[in-house]
C-alpha cells in the first residue's frame, strides 16, 4: 500500500521566513509558538487548518503575524513576511514544493489582550506536494 504524506509545511515556511526576513531589512526572529521570552519584535506563522485539494496537494491555512512595539511597525514587518510568502509558488523550501498561495484574509490590527504588545495578522493558504510512501513491512 502506499500512503501521501506531507511535509511539516509551518515548520518549512518559519525557517525560510527566519532566513529571508533580514535580507530585507527585518532582522527579527520568526516562530511557530509564541516564545516564552517574547522579543520586543517578532514575526510568527502557525497553521490553523486547511485542507488536501487532491491526492497528492495539501492546502494548509497559516496565520501569518507582525508583533512590535507599534502598530506601524507590526505592520511593516507582517508586510515584508506577507511579501516573501507569496513569492514562495514555483520554489521549493525544506521539503516543500510550493504551487500557489492565497490570502483570505488580509492585515488586521489584532493587539495581543495580555500583554497589550501591538500585532497585525493575516491568513493565507499554502499549496505543496506531498510524496508517496511505501510500506516498510
Amino acid at each position: 500500500m502506499e500512503v501521501i504524506v506531507f511535509p511539516d509545511t509551518e515548520e518549512d515556511v518559519r525557517a525560510h521566513l527566519a532566513s529571508e526576513l533580514p535580507l530585507f531589512g527585518a532582522d527579527v526572529p520568526a516562530h511557530i509558538k509564541l516564545p516564552t521570552d517574547r522579543p520586543s519584535e517578532f514575526v510568527r506563522v502557525y497553521r490553523v487548518g486547511g485542507p488536501r485539494r487532491d491526492a497528492f496537494t495539501d492546502n494548509g491555512s497559516y496565520a501569518l503575524e507582525g508583533w512590535a512595539q507599534t502598530e506601524s511597525r507590526a505592520l511593516a514587518l507582517l508586510n515584508i513576511a506577507r511579501g516573501i510568502v507569496n513569492a514562495l509558488p514555483g520554489h521549493t523550501i525544506g521539503e516543500s514544493r510550493v504551487y500557489t498561495t492565497r490570502e483570505f484574509a488580509g492585515p488586521g490590527l489584532l493587539p495581543d489582550p495580555i500583554s497589550k504588545q501591538s500585532r497585525y495578522t493575516l491568513t493565507v493558504s499554502i499549496a505543496v506536494r506531498g510524496s508517496v510512501r511505501e510500506r516498510e513491512d
